[in-house]
């Protein structure tokens, strides 16, 4: 379910199983009456995953939309590159945040956001900030945008599930451990690495390659990024780190296995030859 299939498939196929799977389970492990108390839950899920940005928003993205003139350029530079790939312009929206990350989400191709850190607006110039758009308009015309929407909402309903965790720990006992990230760990693994590979970020890379004038800017823009990725780190980025150009989880050890996207290293060598740039 990876690499050879539309990033949009890939969802709908894996949604079709997890409820299967689901919905089968629950035949064979239970009677007809608990059976049928299930099914209403299951659709209940499925139901809060379509909606959920419309009945909630994903954790921790405190963001500001961009509007009318902004001094960085942004929307001109977002409008001229959804002519030119003939898509909707998205939404765009401003994170207050220091880290350089750009991504976007779309529940359908017409109703894209695309979300840009403070840290990446001040650390890349015109010509970097213009190849990880571009980046990001081959994500929206290859539906990554829709996975990355699927994926975010189930990874987001888990971690929900660990804070409330978390709050019933620190009601009864007066403190608590980090279970939200506990919880949420092994699912994040799971949707990962059935959903996504390093390989798509490699022919993302290859897409804009192919559509700047110089791939060394994307290749310095990735360079910055990932430095600032681990110098100006983003506190709990589970729900996001799978949408984002390169990883804001930490290089420790523990969270390399979460680390979806493929080493800076090769990426900067496959755009420009060489490395170190």
């Amino acid at each position: 379910m990876k690499t050879w299939l539309n990033p949009k498939i890939r969802v709908i196929l894996f949604l079709v199983l997890v409820n299967a799977a689901w919905m089968a389970l629950a035949w064979f492990s239970f009677d007809r009456p608990t059976w049928l108390w299930l099914t209403p839950v299951a659709l209940s899920i499925n139901f809060l995953l379509l909606t959920y940005d419309q009945v909630l928003t994903f954790t921790r993205l405190h963001t500001q939309p961009v509007l009318g003139h902004d001094s960085w350029g942004l929307l001109k530079t977002v409008h001229e590159l959804s002519e030119k790939f003939q898509i909707n312009a998205p939404q765009v929206f401003r994170i207050e945040h220091p880290s350089a990350q750009v991504f976007c989400y779309a529940k359908t191709g017409r109703r894209t956001r695309l979300f840009v850190t403070e840290g990446a607006l001040k650390l890349l110039n015109a010509r970097e900030l213009r190849a990880v758009l571009t980046f990001q308009m081959c994500v929206m015309t290859s539906n990554f945008s829709v996975l990355n929407y699927w994926l975010g909402a189930a990874v987001d309903l888990f971690y929900r599930a660990g804070r409330g965790l978390e709050k019933s720990f620190a009601f009864v006992f007066g403190w608590t451990p980090n279970i939200s990230a506990g919880f949420v760990s092994p699912w994040i693994w799971l949707l990962h690495h059935t959903l996504l590979s390093a390989s798509d970020f490699q022919k993302l890379d290859s897409e804009t390659a192919a559509k700047i004038e110089q791939p060394e800017d994307l290749a310095r823009a990735l360079w910055k990024m990932e430095a600032y990725a681990q110098t100006q780190p983003w506190a709990e980025p589970w729900v996001f780190a799978h949408m984002c150009m390169v990883s804001p989880l930490g290089m420790r050890h523990v969270l390399k296995v979460f680390r979806i996207q493929p080493p800076l290293k090769s990426r900067i060598k496959e755009l420009t030859g060489r490395y170190p740039l």
